[in-house]
């Protein structure tokens, strides 16, 4: 696959826009560890606003921001990379359909 290995793995997702923006820049290592990082964040902040759209207070909305990014089930997928970040925008989906259903009433 292209003689590189990172190319080579599907799981660690080479070709996902924001890893292939910042590849050329930083060592491949440090990129996926930030990856994890940034997109647990996303995920977080996602579960933050699906949660205030289901008019969850500013507490209740932290709370279910915060355990979405560090639950068990959501971290254990940082060893796949690909499905990590197919669960970080997974709470934004999920807004985006509501929002549009709530327009379409």
């Amino acid at each position: 696959m292209m003689g590189y290995p990172l190319a080579y793995n599907p799981q660690v997702g080479a070709f996902y826009p924001i890893h292939a923006m910042l590849l050329p820049f930083l060592d491949a290592h440090i990129l996926l560890s930030w990856s994890v990082f940034f997109h647990a964040c996303i995920g977080g902040l996602g579960a933050y606003v699906l949660a205030r759209m289901a008019t969850a207070t500013g507490i209740g909305s932290l709370i279910a921001g915060a355990t979405y990014a560090l639950c068990p089930f959501f971290v254990f997928y940082h060893q796949a990379v690909h499905g990590f970040i197919v669960l970080s925008w997974m709470p934004w989906a999920i807004a985006c359909t509501w929002m549009a259903a709530r327009e379409c009433n």
